[in-house]
């Protein structure tokens, strides 16, 4: 009866070999076509390499043929697992980890009672080998069953995992797009700002200017655009005409690309980023000009209705205004809104 059990125990030997090497093709993933793919293909690759060199590891095989062979053997394969896990990197999935040692948790605990009646059936003889016999096949079924569903399980969170690392690592890179297009962008906003600010500081700051009639003829051979910056156009078409209408007229094409959300900034590309940028560069230029144009031309307004003793309110409302609308802008930039 020793002479059998013994004998049953060799022939255990090479039964993990024989239900695990010659299937382990069918746990596989296969790779995606596309360069787009090639975080989740070499992610893939890692995960058949770890197959192939667990799997074609045999050293498990070699183990001393004693009463204690299936915690033995159980012990082996989890070492031998787990080493080729980190040597491909697989260590890096908490869950695909968990699968592995939950495995083997389970099945060497049953082993430990294996081997435990397989040492009764040695020393109380006949009447316990049948049940000793019948506990290591069934633990043989049940190790091979649970392998096997380990490794699809592992199959299926490695699949997700590299999944979900390629899509991360697109979204990141995708951010880190956007925040380069948003960093060159708010560069010249900042620009923009010290623009402003000097153009406000000037405003509180200067001089009103002094209507002298007798270079009134000189100035009109000046251009019309350096007549505005002087305030020697109307305070009615400096402010209506060029501040109100045509601002808004030139902001129209900033309101519609803002109305789309910020998916529009996300697909911009390169070219039109630096476009835009320039365009907003040039609104602020002409904003500038014509606040400080429409600005000088109120002053003279109220120096003008001063001398004939009327009503200023036009004058100051204009003042009031463009103080209004310049801590708008100034509000906007701060917040981002």
């Amino acid at each position: 009866m020793k002479k059998k059990l013994f004998s049953l125990i060799l022939l255990f030997s090479f039964f993990y070999f024989n239900i695990s090497l010659a299937v382990h093709e069918q746990y596989y993933i296969e790779e995606l076509k596309g360069d787009e793919n090639v975080i989740y293909n070499t992610l893939i690759k890692k995960y058949n390499k770890w197959n192939d060199e667990s799997e074609a590891d045999y050293s498990c095989n070699d183990l001393p043929v004693t009463f204690s062979l299936p915690v033995d053997t159980a012990d082996c394969q989890y070492r031998k697992t787990t080493k080729y896990m980190k040597r491909n990197e697989l260590n890096v999935s908490q869950e695909f980890l968990d699968l592995e040692y939950e495995f083997y948790d389970d099945v060497r605990a049953r082993a430990v009672l294996v081997t435990k009646n397989l040492k009764i059936a040695y020393t109380r003889g006949n009447k316990h080998y049948e049940r000793a016999l019948d506990d290591l096949e069934k633990w043989q079924e049940y190790y091979s069953k649970a392998f096997k569903e380990k490794k699809f399980q592992q199959r299926d969170v490695w699949k997700e995992y590299a999944l979900n690392s390629q899509n991360e690592i697109k979204k990141l890179v995708k951010d880190n797009k956007k925040k380069e297009k948003n960093n060159y962008t708010d560069y010249w906003w900042v620009i923009i700002l010290l623009v402003l600010g000097t153009f406000f500081l000037y405003t509180m700051t200067v001089k009103k200017p002094k209507i002298n009639f007798l270079r009134k003829k000189k100035s009109k051979q000046r251009g019309r655009i350096a007549k505005y910056w002087a305030g020697e156009e109307s305070l009615a078409f400096s402010f209506w005409g060029v501040s109100t209408l045509g601002l808004t007229l030139l902001q129209l094409p900033n309101i519609m690309i803002l109305s789309q959300g910020d998916e529009v900034f996300d697909s911009m590309s390169d070219m039109t980023t630096l476009i835009y940028a320039l365009y907003i560069i040039i609104f602020f230029i002409i904003a500038i000009i014509a606040y400080v144009g429409c600005w000088r031309s109120a002053a003279k307004y109220i120096v003008m209705k001063n001398k004939i003793k009327k009503s200023t309110f036009w004058g100051y409302t204009t003042y009031v205004a463009i103080a209004l609308s310049t801590l708008r802008v100034f509000t906007a930039l701060v917040t981002g809104n």
